[in-house]
């Protein structure tokens, strides 16, 4: 909590600064709304469930021993990717 007020008190000290942090965040916020939406619609239009991103229907898929991409969206992504939104999807349904 202590930290967070220092955060707030020196961002309130420098008005630019302020500005552009949380500009800057709202930003990269926007950005990865943006891709999360587009990964789900491009899911649903490959025949997902809604709300699955194209990475957890990847491992759904690999899962059911069906063709899948999650070699090539692990290795963009970073390994065990499709496993952990998948894991997250799940996790949210229940």
């Amino acid at each position: 909590m202590k930290q967070i007020k220092l955060k707030i008190m020196s961002l309130a000290l420098h008005p630019l600064l302020s500005c552009f942090s949380f500009s800057f965040l709202s930003f990269k916020k926007y950005w990865y709304r943006v891709f999360i939406t587009s990964s789900m619609l491009f899911s649903v239009l490959l025949g997902g469930k809604v709300n699955q991103t194209f990475s957890t229907r990847n491992w759904q898929r690999k899962k059911e021993d069906k063709l899948n991409l999650v070699w090539l969206i692990d290795l963009i992504l970073g390994d065990g990717h499709c496993m952990e939104s998948w894991i997250k999807w799940r996790t949210k349904l229940k």
